[in-house]
């Protein structure tokens, strides 16, 4: 058993590992993975592409010079490409890769990067020969699942394992790490059975694979660490794993392992695009207003009405011209927006499809802010999330009004629902087969059931709210109409505050509610967080 002190120190090496993997996929134009992409136009999103880059990786990593021409399948087994990032660093393009290696133990897997070194000053030192290293050290095997009467193991390993190896004669009881690599590196598709499947998945992971799969998105700009198995929704009689692990232990069991969890979104930045732009971008955290959450039983409930989908930034050229890209995608473009489109209705939200580069919309940067703030809440907290905007003429809701499924009876402890959380904010703009939504069907700015649906929750002592527009429909409860479209919404700010005082009548804490309006001032909302003791913030470009 490792000592405290070498677990300490796994765990920073793991904290630190994951922060260089996020930085880098944020800093990247985009991803490229294994596999055909479903949209052809962006096959230069495949990561066979760049073979003879992977094979320097994979000479590197055996100590061997850059040049080697021909590969054993032993020494491939040294770097099992999973993903690599397109980079632009000050005007100049390459690329870093990640793979799958050896760890430290004879049991454990690594994964290690491969490319050009990163200079104290946060530069990619491109003109040197790339490198490899190890950013996170002890990725877990998949344990054994499937026992017979005897208690003895019987999950099973693929049926062409051993003649992929070279051993037909290897019994499963002596397989060992190196065997693994050596059957993925030998995989005759090229894709190292690391594909990405049409569910935006890389493949399930079977008995003493490396405990690790991930996920991407259509547009190949996500990297999210999600379980290396398809668990069924009734598990009572059958087990399974339902995040990438890491082993913490040298035990073999499963209480030596721990999840590895990571989501992070690749994102041109527009200094890199335009380095002579000097304009900066949001500023502070738009969810909690910059200020840390100390509450540990708290509810958020985000925008995901239409407007959402705007633009903050698109990329220009010198002249200040909006720079097209080779795919469309529709936005919703509001008055000013440089992209808008006249119409015969100028008073109205207006939406339109076009093909400017636009690096980052209001929804692309709120799933990011709440990603990271999921990521790192304490594991005893207890969370709710939903995003809200309205139901249609046929009274059923738009697709992004809506509660995460496993927090619609009341708040839930984060720690072993952190994944479920993240893939529901990451399904902010996706449908159920992981498909973009056009902002147009996203709905109108009604927060009222949500907001009711806050204050009731008695179990909660904090509300982070977050919205960019005034609402769109008036606020009736139980046929009064406490608030109406034309007003500027005061009302509603006191009625809430009512809520409040009955909750204290009960006694039960006050809500406090912390708001954010986006790139607008909301006097409503800010009357709503003064009431309730909570911080309003006003989140805008400067």
């Amino acid at each position: 058993m490792k000592t405290s002190e070498e677990k300490a120190s796994q765990r920073q090496n793991t904290l630190n590992g994951l922060r260089l993997m996020r930085s880098e996929i944020e800093r990247s134009l985009h991803t490229l993975v294994n596999g055909e992409p479903q949209d052809p136009e962006l096959d230069y999103t495949r990561l066979s592409r760049l073979n003879d880059k992977v094979q320097i990786c994979q000479a590197i990593a055996n100590g061997l010079p850059s040049t080697t021409n021909k590969l054993t399948p032993e020494q491939r087994a040294r770097f099992i490409p999973l993903y690599a990032l397109k980079m632009n660093d000050d005007g100049a393009y390459h690329h870093v890769f990640y793979g799958l290696g050896k760890g430290s133990s004879s049991s454990t897997f690594s994964i290690q990067r491969c490319g050009s070194q990163l200079d104290l000053d946060g530069n990619y030192r491109t003109s040197a020969v790339p490198y490899v290293a190890t950013v996170l050290n002890g990725i877990a095997a998949m344990p054994c699942l499937s026992f017979n009467a005897d208690g003895e193991c019987a999950s099973t390993l693929p049926t062409d394992f051993g003649a992929k190896i070279g051993n037909e004669e290897l019994k499963t009881e002596d397989v060992n790490r190196d065997d693994i690599l050596l059957y993925l590196s030998a995989l005759g598709d090229g894709n190292y059975g690391f594909e990405i499947l049409s569910d935006n998945k890389s493949p399930e992971q079977g008995y003493l694979m490396p405990a690790l799969r991930f996920q991407t998105d259509n547009r190949r700009k996500l990297i999210q660490f999600v379980g290396p198995m398809d668990c069924p929704t009734e598990t009572e009689d059958q087990q399974c794993i339902e995040t990438s692990q890491l082993a913490v232990s040298s035990a073999a069991d499963r209480a030596g392992r721990q999840p590895l969890q990571l989501t992070a979104y690749a994102r041109a930045d527009k200094r890199l695009i335009n380095p002579d732009d000097q304009s900066s971008g949001l500023t502070s955290n738009w969810v909690t207003g910059g200020q840390p959450i100390t509450s540990d039983r708290v509810r958020f409930l985000v925008d995901g009405s239409g407007s959402m989908g705007a633009c903050m930034d698109w990329s220009r050229d010198d002249r200040g011209k909006l720079i097209p890209g080779t795919s469309t995608r529709e936005f919703q473009t509001p008055e000013g927006d440089p992209a808008r489109v006249t119409t015969n209705y100028p008073f109205s939200p207006s939406y339109n499809v076009n093909s400017y580069v636009c690096n980052q919309t209001r929804m692309e940067r709120l799933k990011e802010e709440m990603t990271k703030i999921i990521e790192s809440l304490p594991s005893n907290t207890k969370v709710s999330v939903e995003i809200f905007s309205s139901k249609s003429n046929n009274g059923n809701s738009y697709y992004n009004n809506r509660q995460w499924s496993r927090s619609k009876d009341g708040l839930v402890t984060i720690g072993e629902n952190r994944e479920s959380a993240l893939e529901f904010i990451s399904s902010f703009d996706m449908d159920e087969d992981g498909d973009y939504i056009k902002p147009s069907t996203w709905g109108g700015t009604n927060p009222w059931e949500a907001l009711l649906r806050a204050f009731r929750d008695r179990s909660a002592d904090t509300l982070y709210f977050l919205s960019d527009g005034l609402p769109t429909s008036d606020f009736i409860v139980y046929g009064s109409r406490i608030a109406e479209v034309d007003d500027d919404f005061d009302s509603a700010a006191d009625y809430f505050e009512t809520i409040n005082d009955e909750r204290i009548a009960d006694g039960h804490e006050a809500l406090i509610v912390n708001a954010a309006s986006i790139m607008l001032h909301s006097g409503w909302m800010e009357k709503l967080a003064e009431s309730t003791n909570g911080n309003y913030t006003q989140a805008r470009k400067q």
